[in-house]
C-alpha cells in the first residue's frame, strides 16, 4: 500500500507491504527516515522524533543524500578554468558541509504496486532557478528508486547532466542505522588504511594510514558497535564478491545487510561520538574535499559527467 500524506508542512510517503513499513519525505531531500523489517519488528533506520528535528539535522537521520559529500575547505574550487563557490553552512570550520541538497525540496514523480512489490520515484532539477545555481552552474537532474520486494529495499540513484558543459560531481549517502537495543556488531569492507584527516577541521591530508586494530570493522566478524567514538574514511574494497557493511545483531542472530556497487569508492564510518544508538555506514564516491587535493581523480574519486550523459549507482538493504 502507498499512502501519501502532509505533516507539519512536508510531504511524505508511506509504503507497507508484508515485510517492510518505510516513511519517505519527498519535501526533504527524498530522504527514507524510517523502514521497520515487519517479520523481526526491527527499525532499522535512525529516525527524527519530528519533522522540525529533520529540517533542524536533515543529514542525520535516514538515508540523506549528499551532492556532493564531506567538506570543501573555503566552500570553494576552481575547475576547468571555473571558480565554484558553495555556500558556507560549516563556519566554524571555514567549510562547506555535504553540499548543495541537504534539506532540498523533490517531487514525486511515479508510484507501482504489483504483485512484485513496490516502486516510488522521485526528481529533484538543479536549472538557474535554483539558489546556488550561480556557484555551481550546471544543468542536472536527479532521479532516486525505491523498490520495496519481498527480500530486499533498492535504491537507484540516476544523475543526468542536461547542461551543455561537463560537469564534475560526487555523490554519498549519509546513511544512519538504528543500532539493536542488544549488544551488535559492525563489519564494513574497507582497506587496511584509511585517510589521514587534519585537526581540527577534518580535511583530508592526502595520505593514507594504516588502521590501528581498534579501527578495524573489516574482519569477518566485525567490531562490537559498544560506544566508543567512530568517525574515518577509508577507501571501500569488493571482498567475496560484495561491498557491504552488515550489522549483526549478537542476541537474535539477525543481519543487516547494507550492500552498495562499486560505484562507491569509499566508506565514512561515524557515531558521533558514540552511545547515542546509531551508527552512520555511508556509502561515497569522492573524498571530502575532492577538488582541493593534489591527488589524481582515482584516488579522490572526482568523477566528470559529460553533457546529455547519466550516471547510476544503486545500494540494497537485506535483513537476513
Amino acid at each position: 500500500m502507498i499512502k501519501e500524506q502532509f505533516c507539519d508542512g512536508e510531504h511524505l510517503v508511506e509504503v507497507t507491504t508484508s515485510i517492510w513499513t518505510a516513511k519517505i519525505v519527498v519535501s526533504n531531500n527524498a530522504n527514507m527516515i524510517s523502514l521497520r523489517h515487519e517479520p523481526t519488528g526491527m527499525d532499522i533506520l535512525r529516525t527524527p522524533e519530528s519533522m522540525t528535528e529533520l529540517r533542524k539535522t536533515p543529514e542525520r537521520y535516514g538515508i540523506p543524500l549528499l551532492f556532493p559529500p564531506g567538506r570543501i575547505d573555503g566552500g570553494k574550487f576552481r575547475w576547468n578554468g571555473r571558480d565554484y563557490i558553495f555556500p558556507l553552512n560549516e563556519p566554524e570550520n571555514n567549510c562547506n558541509l555535504h553540499g548543495l541538497l541537504c534539506g532540498a525540496s523533490w517531487k514525486l514523480t511515479e508510484t507501482m504496486e504489483d504483485e512484485t512489490g513496490v516502486r516510488i520515484k522521485m526528481t529533484l532539477d538543479f536549472n538557474p532557478d535554483h539558489p546556488y545555481y550561480a556557484g555551481f552552474p550546471h544543468e542536472f537532474k536527479l532521479e532516486l528508486t525505491y523498490y520495496f520486494t519481498e527480500d530486499t529495499v533498492l535504491q537507484k540513484t540516476t544523475v543526468f547532466n542536461c547542461g551543455k558543459e561537463d560537469m564534475p560531481f560526487g555523490i554519498g549517502y549519509h546513511t544512519a542505522f538504528r543500532l539493536p537495543s542488544e549488544p551488535c556488531r559492525i563489519m564494513a569492507t574497507t582497506a587496511d588504511q584509511r585517510w589521514e584527516m587534519s585537526d581540527p577541521r577534518r580535511l583530508p591530508t592526502g595520505r593514507l594510514i594504516a588502521l590501528t586494530d581498534d579501527e578495524r570493522f573489516n574482519v569477518p566478524d566485525g567490531r562490537d558497535a559498544g560506544i566508543a567514538a567512530v568517525g574515518m574514511l577509508c577507501p571501500a574494497i569488493t571482498q567475496n564478491g560484495f561491498r557491504d557493511a552488515v550489522i549483526t545483531s549478537c542476541a537474535r542472530g539477525t543481519e543487516i545487510i547494507y550492500e552498495v556497487d562499486e560505484a562507491f569508492s569509499l566508506w565514512a564510518l561515524w557515531n558521533d561520538g558514540g552511545g547515542k544508538g546509531f551508527f552512520c555506514v555511508e556509502p561515497l564516491t569522492w573524498l571530502s574535499n575532492a577538488p582541493n587535493l593534489n591527488l589524481p581523480p582515482e584516488a579522490t574519486g572526482l568523477q566528470i559527467l559529460s553533457s546529455g550523459h547519466m550516471w547510476h549507482c544503486q545500494c540494497k538493504i537485506i535483513v537476513r
